[in-house]
């Protein structure tokens, strides 16, 4: 499926309001509606895989196990993700991205959401970190873990979109870097019937076009 910036605002949601829950007293809390409708356990924790797959199922509309990078650890969670090119520089962070924190994490690893303001959401067993301290679903400041981190993971695509004047629509998927968006030039400037000089793009670095 496209994943929008919709859909990672409802994750980042979602997966807040269930730690906010524990942090209020729930064991559980049910979230989605119809067939995405999920119980969500706050209070059993080693089980960070099957949060963050609840987490986009819910926020995606997906029932129960419908997710593309649904796994049953948080090693095999990241190994999909990043088969599935999600990959990004952990340098590039941004709320509602995946985290993979497999240093120092066992056979299983650990994963869990950035939801911003320093905070990830998360399900573990770890009892040393987090509000609450005991494990479960909680709410961790990325410092905590931030030397542990092996991986980000971005679901957001941005996309631009280009009429041929024969009437075909070109997409290209971009990357988005900083307040920027990269996509392939070539494809898009001839899409837009934009003329390219390369006559000194390898003493310059430069394309003029026009």
């Amino acid at each position: 499926m496209r994943y929008t910036a919709a859909h990672v605002r409802r994750v980042i949601e979602i997966a807040t309001q269930a730690a906010r829950a524990r942090q209020n007293g729930q064991s559980n809390i049910t979230l989605g509606s119809g067939a995405s409708a999920q119980r969500l356990d706050l209070n059993r924790g080693g089980y960070c895989a099957r949060f963050v797959r609840q987490v986009h199922e819910i926020a995606c509309g997906l029932s129960d196990g419908g997710w593309e990078y649904a796994a049953g650890t948080a090693t095999d969670m990241c190994d999909r993700l990043r088969a599935g090119g999600r990959q990004v520089d952990p340098a590039t962070m941004r709320p509602g991205d995946i985290l993979g924190i497999n240093r120092n994490s066992g056979t299983y690893g650990h994963i869990a959401i950035y939801v911003g303001d320093g905070q990830i959401a998360e399900n573990t067993s770890s009892a040393t970190r987090g509000n609450p301290r005991s494990p479960g679903t909680k709410l961790t400041p990325l410092a905590d873990v931030a030397d542990r981190v092996t991986g980000c993971y971005r679901l957001a695509e941005a996309y631009v979109i280009v009429q041929r004047e024969s009437g075909e629509v070109l997409t290209r998927r971009g990357e988005i870097r900083g307040d920027e968006l990269w996509v392939p030039a070539r494809e898009v400037l001839e899409a837009m019937g934009v003329e390219r000089i390369t006559d000194h793009l390898r003493d310059e670095g430069k394309v003029y076009v026009g």
